[in-house]
């Protein structure tokens, strides 16, 4: 289900815009309506799931719920502790709650640290339909089976992302980032700065000649 909310153009009925003005006075109009239009989001994966488990389906189906991109700035998001908003390579732009359910196969109420990637979704499904995957192109993506249920602590051991034209792009191995904007590069390490605040490019030279030259590869 791609939902449209919480997405421009803001709207949602009048009675819930009231409900959350009433509930949140200090925020703006714009997002009173948001938090209606999220209500609205979370209502419908409700009634999806509810159904699930009034056929007995629930607990022998997978379940995918993500966001494809962090909080806009537009929309007054606040990404805190990850720096940037929607539309940029740091933190704030690209690390997005990713939750997976699959009650017969896994526990849930877990957190993994290990970093995924929605292109791991479809290799997941196939995997868990008992699908062989392409072998020529190959996937970017990887099964999280394996991850999900304790036979790995491991996933990729890199992931790249890029803007094209506008000249950003990054690059993750392990908690090495390297984050670049033309000719810009800055490293960091997520583990300690998740915020990214701390550009160690200069301490670590190698390091930055290393995840560009993967990049460029």
């Amino acid at each position: 289900l791609a939902y449209n909310a919480v997405h421009a153009p803001a709207e949602a009925p009048q009675e819930d815009i009231d409900a959350y003005r009433k509930r949140f006075p200090g925020i703006s109009e714009k997002r009173v309506i948001l938090m209606a239009m999220l209500k609205h989001l979370d209502d419908g994966v409700g009634e999806v799931v509810a159904k699930l488990k009034q056929e007995k389906l629930f607990d022998n189906t997978i379940l995918f719920f993500l966001t494809d991109n962090g909080g806009s700035k537009a929309m007054s998001a606040d990404n805190t502790p990850l720096r940037g908003f929607k539309g940029s390579l740091y933190e704030g732009g690209i690390r997005t709650p990713f939750i997976v359910s699959w009650p017969a196969r896994f526990k849930g109420g877990r957190t993994i640290d290990t970093p995924i990637i929605s292109f791991d979704i479809l290799p997941t499904a196939l995997d868990a339909t008992g699908v062989e995957p392409p072998a020529n192109p190959a996937f970017d993506g990887k099964s999280l089976l394996p991850l999900l249920t304790g036979q790995t602590t491991t996933h990729h051991d890199t992931l790249f992302w890029s803007k094209g034209s506008d000249g950003e792009w990054a690059v993750r191995r392990g908690d090495w980032k390297l984050h670049a904007m033309k000719t810009q590069m800055e490293l960091f390490d997520l583990a300690k700065d998740p915020s990214e605040k701390k550009n160690l490019a200069g301490k670590h030279p190698e390091m930055v000649k290393t995840l560009s030259g993967a990049f460029d590869a």
